[in-house]
């Protein structure tokens, strides 16, 4: 009986063989994103916003990376889930931005000069509705991803199949090209929304890269036409 290690390298087999292109879109806009704040790391930072920024853009990279991870892998709940861990970081990033003096909300735990707030940040509902259109679009999509990250009927639904009267459970590793291919959709969205907060960092920074930009701006277009398509096929597949 094969092991849960050669169970997932078998599904991350089929998974990169029947998309690899949504997959080496995806693997761009991910590399893109990182590429545009790798010559922060290592400098002087004022210990305010802007920190918090290259903090939130940090663990968006490492939540979309491991969801990459788990849709490739077969596990399309948990990538579901660590889709809506970076939407979280996309949704505060907008927010930090149009509050500038709220840094404290996040920082008080690493700098000691910041006090421990004595209120909430905001809900992320509350984030949203601050983001215009972007935030529309970021809030439906968090509505759908929350019913991965909490033990809803939706998520579950995905842990288990039919076959020959029975029901097998996905404990490990199980290859669902439909659930991949929602997987996808979502990691490509966000990787996409992604690259607008880091633009901006590069540019409070006096760090902004004309290359990196254009380059951005052609993985955009891809990207827009990938997510019609894809969302088209899903639709029409799931609705069967």
């Amino acid at each position: 009986m094969p092991s849960l290690q050669e169970i997932a390298e078998q599904s991350r087999r089929q998974s990169l063989t029947q998309r690899e292109k949504e997959f080496r879109l995806l693997d761009a806009l991910l590399v893109h994103g990182n590429d545009g704040t790798a010559d922060l790391s290592g400098k002087r930072h004022d210990e305010g916003v802007n920190f918090l920024k290259i903090l939130l853009l940090t663990e968006a990279f490492n939540n979309m990376w491991m969801g990459r991870e788990a849709a490739v892998t077969g596990y399309p709940v948990q990538a579901m889930a660590l889709c809506r861990c970076a939407l979280e970081d996309w949704a505060t990033l907008g927010w930090v931005d149009k509050h500038p003096d709220d840094e404290n909300r996040w920082l008080w735990d690493i700098y000691e000069e910041y006090e421990q707030p004595t209120d909430y940040a905001p809900k992320f509902k509350a984030m949203f509705d601050e983001l215009g259109e972007s935030g529309r679009v970021g809030q439906e999509a968090y509505e759908t991803l929350s019913k991965f990250a909490h033990p809803r009927s939706t998520g579950l639904r995905w842990l288990i199949h039919a076959e020959g009267g029975n029901t097998y459970f996905h404990a490990g590793s199980y290859f669902s090209l439909v659930d991949l291919d929602t997987n996808l959709y979502f990691l490509i969205m966000i990787a996409q929304m992604l690259l607008s907060p880091v633009a901006d960092v590069q540019e409070v920074f006096n760090h902004f890269d004309e290359k990196w930009i254009h380059r951005g701006q052609q993985l955009t277009t891809e990207t827009t036409e990938t997510l019609i398509r894809m969302n088209q096929s899903i639709s029409s597949r799931r609705a069967q």
